[in-house]
Parts: C-alpha cells; sequence; structure tokens
C-alpha cells in the first residue's frame, strides 16, 4: 500500500493525499518523530502513523471506534519525490 500525506509540523496539520476525498488529520512532533492522526477514515475509524523524522521508519496503526487494533504495518516513508501536490 503506498500513503501520500502531506505533514505540515509548523500548523500542526496533515493531509491523506491518497484517500478520495482528501483527508485533514493532526500531527504532534515529540523528539525525532511525527505523530498523525486521521479520525474518520471511515466514520468511528481512527489511523494512525508514527514516522521518524531522521530515518523515515514507522508504522501504521488503524483502529475501530472500540479503539481495537485492526491493522497494523511497519512502514519506510520517504520525501515525495514527483510533481509538486
Amino acid at each position: 500500500m503506498r500513503d501520500i500525506i502531506r505533514i505540515r509540523p509548523d500548523d500542526k496539520t496533515a493531509e491523506h493525499l491518497t484517500l478520495s476525498p482528501t483527508r485533514a488529520g493532526s500531527v504532534e512532533t515529540t523528539g525525532g518523530e511525527y505523530l498523525v492522526h486521521f479520525n474518520g477514515v471511515p466514520p468511528g475509524y481512527e489511523l494512525r502513523l508514527r514516522i521518524n523524522r531522521v530515518t523515515g521508519e514507522g508504522t501504521r496503526e488503524f483502529l475501530d471506534p472500540a479503539g481495537k487494533t485492526i491493522e497494523f504495518q511497519v512502514l519506510m516513508c520517504k520525501p515525495y519525490q514527483g510533481k509538486p501536490l
């Protein structure tokens, strides 16, 4: 699976550009990590990403409305190198 996420740490916002329509999320910066949260993907569910800002290693966790993990993946993230979005 490939996700394209625009992270704006100064604004504490993120956009999940792979989803249609695009979903807005929130970003927390802690030490060397981005913690990205998207709610309502679909309604009642939550998508959480934890990304190391230096190595690009991270995790993707999808939770149901009760907060139970449905899916968990280890990620390798990299900066987008394509056309400006």
